[in-house]
């Protein structure tokens, strides 16, 4: 594990499975790995991800959430489970991994920007309160990098394509 050959071997067995399109395969596959391999996290990903392609879902989350409990520390399960929620258009199961995302990485401005962007699609919500959650947490990253001209650029751009004017404005000029 770690080593570029154990990675191509993953790829090489992962590609023999999907040539024939037995994805089925693959998840059993990965199945027994895991078994025989109950500290693989990464092997606990991907098989979430094959039931996700295959339209298994809820086997897809139950597994992705295992892989959180295995490496609570690691962003790449909880990316994972939010590209799941996103998928299934359950985008409010996504803004609240986003939130747990962001006590592991606080700051980070990809999860930040995309964290607003999935609040903004929750057509469960209001438009104004979609609006209003998704600027609030655009804030954070205009706040955390005052100083930084293109971060405060970004902010009033994700702001105008919000149709949130005001802000975008008071943005651009913050970022002048």
């Amino acid at each position: 594990p770690g080593s570029y050959l154990y990675a191509e071997a993953r790829r090489r067995i992962e590609d023999a499975f999907l040539d024939s399109g037995d994805y089925a395969g693959l998840a059993d596959y990965y199945e027994q790995w895991i078994t025989d391999h109950p500290d693989d996290a990464e092997a606990v990903i991907r098989l979430a991800r094959t039931l996700s392609v295959q339209g298994r879902g809820a086997e897809a989350l139950k597994w992705f959430q295992q892989a959180i409990k295995r490496s609570p520390t690691d962003t790449a399960p909880r990316l994972a489970l939010i590209d799941a929620y996103i998928a299934e258009e359950r985008f409010a199961e996504a803004a609240v991994a986003y939130e747990e995302l962001i006590e592991l990485d606080r700051n980070n401005p990809d999860y930040l920007v995309r964290w607003g962007q999935v609040l903004l699609e929750d057509r469960q919500q209001p438009l104004p309160e979609r609006r209003a959650a998704a600027a609030k947490v655009w804030k954070q990253l205009a706040d955390a990098r005052r100083d930084d001209a293109v971060t405060q650029s970004q902010v009033a751009d994700l702001m105008r394509s919000a149709k949130l004017s005001g802000e975008a404005l008071a943005g651009y000029r913050k970022a002048i």
